[in-house]
């Protein structure tokens, strides 16, 4: 697993032919809490992959998974993953892309998602 830091892309060859890039649009999200952690807009709490087969877009042929952490529910849509609740501190969704002709294919990458109290510096 590899942890990508803002709009950073991982880039994956098969085989030594096929160059694959995933991008996340989002990496990772703080939410902005009350003093007691509760509260919060989840809002931009999203990330869309982005899969490219050299500089082409190439998503379409790719089956994407979500594996969230415990204590964070959302729910992924095509490409795109979107929170609706957190209970701990800190949570994670790892994201898994395997190849629609060839599961031996796979890349995963992992969207972060942070509390921060207000108040907390």
């Amino acid at each position: 697993m590899v942890k990508l830091t803002s709009r950073e892309t991982l880039t994956k060859v098969f085989n030594g032919v096929d160059s694959y890039a995933l991008s996340l649009s989002n990496d990772s999200q703080v939410i902005a809490t009350n003093p007691d952690g509760t509260g919060g807009s989840y809002i931009d709490a999203t990330t869309t992959v982005t899969i490219y087969k050299g500089t082409e877009v190439n998503t379409s042929d790719w089956v994407i998974t979500a594996q969230a952490s415990t204590g964070v529910t959302g729910s992924l849509r095509k490409n795109t993953y979107s929170v609706t609740t957190k209970t701990k501190e800190q949570a994670t969704v790892t994201l898994t892309t395997t190849h629609i002709e060839d599961q031996t294919k796979m890349i995963s990458t992992t969207f972060t998602i942070k509390k921060k109290k207000k108040g907390e510096p």
